[in-house]
């Protein structure tokens, strides 16, 4: 998403430079840091708790295969002169199934941990999106840029009053905190 934002800022400069600097003048830009707006929902916090509690969940029940691992390896280690050639492969070939259960394990709750995060994650952003929306197009905007992008600035500099970002937070309830709060509450 952050990518097509900055292709977004590339087109646009590119095709403002042929314009001329009349025709450039005309245009009304705007930005917003729509990070910042994100950190500050209630929903996002809610969501985080969300991840961070599933997140958990799945590092549990991953320390439970760990130690079942642990404990049939040991098992395993301490018989192992005792038992016979195919007692012993067999016995391996558990263990040798059981890493692989684990590795899979990890994918899978990986793969369903981004994916509740792209599904609690999408509705907050359309929400922000359509403020966005909105306050351009009531303030007549021809283009706005996000002030941030996976925490590096792709706005270098901007005439602060072009910045949207508190009309944004405001037409989603939202107060605009001290700039020293919002600068340590960030999206991940």
């Amino acid at each position: 998403m952050h990518i097509k934002r900055i292709w977004l800022a590339i087109m646009v400069a590119v095709v403002c430079l042929p314009i001329g600097n009349s025709a450039l003048a005309q245009l009304k830009f705007g930005y917003t840091d729509a990070q910042l707006v994100v950190a500050q929902m209630s929903e996002y916090r809610e969501t985080l708790q969300q991840l961070q509690a599933l997140a958990e969940s799945s590092q549990l029940e991953y320390q439970q295969l760990i130690q079942k691992y642990q404990e049939k390896l040991t098992d395993y280690q301490k018989k192992q002169a005792l038992l016979s050639d195919a007692a012993r492969a067999t016995r391996e070939q558990e263990l040798t199934n059981m890493e692989r259960e684990i590795q899979q394990f990890l994918a899978t709750k990986e793969q369903e941990l981004e994916q509740k995060e792209a599904e609690l994650m999408n509705p907050l952003l359309e929400r922000v999106q359509n403020a966005i929306n909105e306050v351009a197009a009531e303030q007549s905007l021809d283009l706005v840029i996000n002030a941030q992008a996976a925490g590096a600035p792709v706005l270098l500099y901007a005439d602060e009053s072009m910045d949207i970002t508190e009309t944004v937070m405001a037409r989603l309830g939202i107060q605009l905190p001290d700039s020293a709060e919002a600068s340590s509450v960030t999206p991940q």
